[in-house]
């Protein structure tokens, strides 16, 4: 059986190798930068 511990390790791997196709930036980064010029824009348009 693969345990949650095992699984969030690999997520957690994989969630912060460098992707080409993001510009060589983690998923994490991309998520966080996505998100947060997400939050600005909708804050800067009320």
């Amino acid at each position: 059986d693969i345990t949650n511990e095992q699984v969030m390790r690999v997520q957690n791997i994989l969630n912060s190798r460098p992707r080409k196709r993001l510009g060589y930036m983690t998923p994490k980064e991309k998520y966080k930068l996505l998100t947060n010029n997400e939050f600005d824009t909708v804050a800067l348009s009320v």
